[in-house]
């Protein structure tokens, strides 16, 4: 798949919390571990049930879910807006996201895009096979 070029724009709010990036840790533990404290506040709250992650500026790692209502205990709320944006999709496992989104930016390096932040993954609904698991990836570019 080639990424492709949006206009956009594509906006959420969304409830979570944040850290800055540790490089001594894989993201994905990371992921994990901001997302163990987002769901234990959300689940009596109506949400859309979508994890989203925002990297931006600095290192931050932002993790969280589209909540309806009051803000629970804990979280903060993020809007994220992207105007013109690459767009690509990864199925398979989560562990191959970093390979692909590597593939992806030199495939618009080549086509002399340039990507910028914030970047937002958003993760399809889980599924026990790992060749079926879905995560969006949206990426400012100029």
């Amino acid at each position: 798949m080639e990424p492709e070029i949006r206009n956009g724009p594509v906006e959420w709010e969304i409830t979570g919390v944040s850290c800055r990036h540790d490089p001594g840790r894989s993201y994905g533990e990371e992921i994990i571990s901001l997302l163990d404290r987002v769901w234990p506040r959300v689940r009596g709250a109506r949400h859309d049930g979508i994890n989203r992650v925002v990297y931006d500026n600095g290192g931050m790692v932002y993790a969280g879910v589209v909540v309806e209502g009051a803000l629970p205990d804990g979280l903060e709320r993020r809007r994220v807006r992207l105007g013109r944006h690459a767009y690509w999709k990864h199925v398979g496992p989560y562990r191959l996201i970093g390979a692909t989104g590597d593939a992806m930016r030199a495939a618009l390096a080549r086509r002399g895009v340039q990507t910028a932040l914030p970047m937002v993954e958003v993760y399809g609904h889980w599924t026990q096979d790992e060749s079926r698991l879905e995560t969006e990836t949206l990426v400012a570019v100029r």
